[in-house]
């Protein structure tokens, strides 16, 4: 999907950096909740002219708010495009995107899908093409990681290994199954990074991983 999302938060305001607070203040713009879909990459563009801020909260599915600090846009930069991919606790994303000084009026918010598309279904979805598949007891292959990340690490990737695509992120709790396209657990391999933001470690890896795999219509 696409859409020119232009709607924003009235009386006018924006988020400081590293805070979920609302701040009122005349020629700023923060976009309304943008509506978002566990996994489903977006990329998010100014419109209308520059912008010199990509600061953007997410707003769980709990009704809680949460810091996103991943977007690598400086206040001094010009935002181009920047992507984003929810975790399955987020359901919609606000963006302060407008300094007094900047030009743009809106945003161009693009839907790029799945980031992975192989096969015809997405377990991650469970529409009703799944359903119908489950009726006729058809297999469906999968693979599946079933991940025990340490206990000092906030956040993990699993990437295809040989092209770098990322392929699952986010950490929800500690152990936890992911579901991953059936040809990693044949041909393709992972890579799996964990990140400790706390400092205690930089960086661990676990290279050259083999899901596992299952049928998901058992």
């Amino acid at each position: 999907m696409s859409n020119l999302f232009t709607g924003n938060v009235s009386p006018e305001g924006f988020f400081s950096e590293g805070s979920i607070t609302y701040h009122q203040a005349a020629g700023t713009k923060t976009s309304l909740p943008i509506p978002v879909r566990f996994f489903e990459k977006i990329t998010i563009k100014p419109v209308g002219g520059t912008s010199t801020r990509a600061r953007t909260i997410e707003i769980l599915r709990d009704g809680s708010k949460r810091w996103y600090g991943n977007f690598s846009v400086s206040d001094a930069a010009p935002m181009t495009e920047i992507t984003y991919i929810p975790r399955e606790d987020v359901a919609f994303i606000q963006v302060y995107y407008k300094n007094v000084n900047d030009t743009a009026t809106g945003l161009f918010v693009v839907g790029v899908g799945n980031t992975y598309t192989e096969g015809v279904v997405n377990l991650l979805q469970k529409d009703s093409f799944l359903t119908k598949l489950a009726s006729l007891n058809e297999p469906i292959y999968r693979g599946t990681l079933e991940l025990d990340l340490d206990q000092k690490s906030e956040r993990y990737w699993v990437l295809d290994r040989k092209t770098s695509q990322l392929i699952y992120h986010g950490a929800t709790k500690h152990y936890l199954p992911v579901v991953v396209p059936e040809k990693y657990a044949k041909t393709d391999k992972l890579c799996v990074l964990m990140f400790d933001d706390s400092g205690e470690f930089n960086i661990a890896a676990a290279d050259n991983v083999e899901a596992t795999l299952f049928d998901a219509n058992e």
